[in-house]
């Protein structure tokens, strides 16, 4: 495996600490120690391995998330809607509706200016990007 592709072993390992496990969890799960775990996070190569498995996991939460959105939304319209609920459940889902929006909608605005920015930084050479 490792010799065919080298990379292979990182993901092997990057995947189980991406999804949460501790560093003890993933060790046992694919057949390491826990000292290689911790020796792996210290390189570079291997944080951005995890990084990548880490964010490949979020984006198919992300759009599972996505596939349920307008029907949340339908749901709490319903109840905000609904006269026959409590004044106070109605103001939770409005309220719901609110804080959700602007959240989503300040996250998009990051991203986007997040990406200008790496981009305007790859026109001038520089490295974008980076591992946590």
């Amino acid at each position: 495996m490792t010799r065919r592709d080298p990379g292979a072993r990182d993901r092997l390992m990057a995947a189980p600490l991406a999804a949460g496990m501790t560093h003890e969890q993933a060790a046992a799960t694919t057949g390491v120690s826990r000292k290689t775990i911790e020796r792996r996070l210290s390189v570079p190569v291997f944080r951005r391995e995890l990084d990548r498995a880490r964010a490949e996991l979020f984006d198919r939460v992300l759009g599972q998330a996505a596939k349920h959105a307008t029907r949340a939304v339908e749901v709490l319209a319903a109840i905000m809607e609904d006269q026959n609920r409590a004044a106070s459940v109605r103001v939770s889902a409005a309220r719901a509706l609110l804080d959700n929006s602007l959240r989503f909608r300040e996250q998009v605005s990051l991203a986007e200016r997040v990406a200008r920015l790496e981009e305007a930084l790859a026109r001038q050479g520089e490295p974008v990007g980076g591992s946590s």
